[in-house]
């Protein structure tokens, strides 16, 4: 049986939040070049980074009616160990007037060199503004 666990010094972030009571949330994996251990700390500033930077570069492009809720990073550690990071989130997004329902999201298609089954990686963006749906642009 398949693995589901990453690399050594890979993490697994997960950005979630909620949009008209409805659950959503972002998975993205990354991969750190280091020459020495991660740790908890390190772990804990990097995530919360993170999480600041998504609302940075995303908010915009959400409706008012995306919360965020939390970050939540899973770090495969060498030998075999995993670190856990969760840091909560706060706000919503900026971008224009609510969305009044869940059918629709923006797409991200990541450039990228590798491919596997399904493609290329991608990100549904929840809750985009209804002017978007509109001009089928953000």
């Amino acid at each position: 049986m398949a693995s589901r666990r990453g690399p050594d010094n890979s993490a697994r972030v997960a950005i979630s939040g909620t949009s008209n009571s409805r659950n959503w949330a972002n998975v993205f994996h990354v991969q750190f070049t280091t020459s020495s251990s991660i740790s908890q700390a390190d772990l804990d500033t990097w995530l919360t980074a993170f999480c600041n930077q998504y609302k940075t570069s995303f908010a915009g492009q959400l409706s008012p009616s995306a919360g965020f809720v939390n970050g939540k990073a899973t770090l495969y550690t060498p030998g075999g160990g995993v670190l856990q990071s969760v840091s909560a989130m706060t706000g919503a997004g900026s971008g224009g007037t609510i969305v009044q329902d869940n059918s629709a999201s923006a797409v991200i298609s990541w450039l990228s060199t590798v491919y596997w089954r399904g493609g290329k990686p991608r990100t549904y963006l929840p809750a985009i503004p209804n002017a978007a749906i509109q001009n089928a642009s953000v």
